[in-house]
């Protein structure tokens, strides 16, 4: 039972790894989509807007059409993101508890 454990506690952080580096390539998109007038992307991302500098919160008028799809894109997979983190670690925690029961 211990190998199922293990199994998925080994899916589950590859998964996390796959949807890490899903992110970073949509953010390294809607970066390179930027309007010719819009601000530098540090200043976009600083710590004065909301949620800590999250990409997804970014005002869509500085991007572009094709960075306005990357964005739709990129808030997408911040859900599936978060729904895997959380959906996976009360899977694999809960599993857990019952095979150390």
């Amino acid at each position: 039972m211990a190998y199922i454990f293990n199994v998925l506690a080994a899916i589950w952080v590859i998964g996390t790894l796959i949807l890490a580096g899903l992110h970073l390539n949509d953010i390294r998109r809607i970066l390179n989509n930027l309007v010719p007038g819009a601000p530098f992307a540090g200043e976009l991302l600083s710590w004065k807007l909301p949620q800590r500098g999250r990409i997804t919160k970014m005002d869509p008028e500085f991007l572009n059409e094709a960075g306005r799809t990357y964005l739709a894109k990129a808030v997408r997979h911040e859900r599936i993101t978060i729904v895997w983190m959380f959906g996976g670690f009360f899977l694999v925690s809960s599993l857990h508890y019952y095979l150390n029961r």
